[in-house]
């Protein structure tokens, strides 16, 4: 779990920062069963996200679904 100014970071380590409203909270969790490797992740806002989280949000949103609108049979991914 990481937030604030360390949500972009993968794998972060553990600190003494208190999650604050406003904040980008990014979950990640892992799971193995005979030897597949699965993750789950889930970022929130703490309360209500900033305008350029939303801003962010909003085109990430619209990316995914592009390239989701553009899949075709026969397609990798």
């Amino acid at each position: 779990m990481s937030s604030g100014p360390r949500t972009p970071g993968a794998h972060a380590t553990p600190r003494h920062r208190v999650i604050a409203p406003g904040d980008i909270v990014h979950f990640e969790f892992a799971g193995v069963s005979h030897r597949y490797h699965a993750t789950a992740v889930h970022t929130m806002a703490c309360g209500a996200p900033s305008s350029r989280a939303a801003e962010l949000y909003e085109v990430a949103r619209a990316s995914l679904a592009t390239g989701v609108s553009q899949r075709h049979s026969g397609s990798f991914g």
